[in-house]
């Protein structure tokens, strides 16, 4: 089965997403350049490099998982791929909290959501777990 993907472009931004068929980004792209030759649209997209926020979002679930005291491949997998649903400046947030500070994190009744941080105050953040 050939893998689909969709690619969006916003009005008055210079970026585009890619996303697989679950809807989670996978790529970014840089407009570098957005003309009409011959009556045809040609876009050329630059792809930006994710590796560090894909590093840091690694770093933040292997901290979540020391921090709970859990070994469990399945909920390092959600974690994971919850974390593609994340923009960047709050993965940014959470790599300063979990991994970078001493805060503490937990688990939701039935697991159903992590917080790093207190929990009740406006400043923690709050990881959703989809069942």
């Amino acid at each position: 089965m050939p893998r689909s993907e969709t690619f969006t472009l916003y009005k008055g931004r210079k970026e585009g997403l890619a996303s697989t068929y679950m809807g989670h980004i996978e790529k970014e792209y840089e407009i570098v350049s957005d003309e009409i030759e011959e009556g045809i649209r040609v876009i050329k997209l630059k792809e930006k490099d994710l590796a560090e926020r894909t590093k840091m979002q690694e770093e933040i679930v292997d901290a979540i998982m020391e921090k709970l005291g859990e070994e469990g491949k399945m909920l390092r997998e959600i974690l994971r791929d919850t974390m593609k649903d994340y923009e960047p400046s709050s993965i940014k947030r959470m790599y300063n909290k979990a991994v970078l500070g001493k805060v503490p994190i937990r688990k939701g009744r039935g697991c159903y959501y992590i917080s790093i941080g207190d929990g009740r105050k406006k400043n923690s953040e709050i990881i959703r777990i989809r069942p």
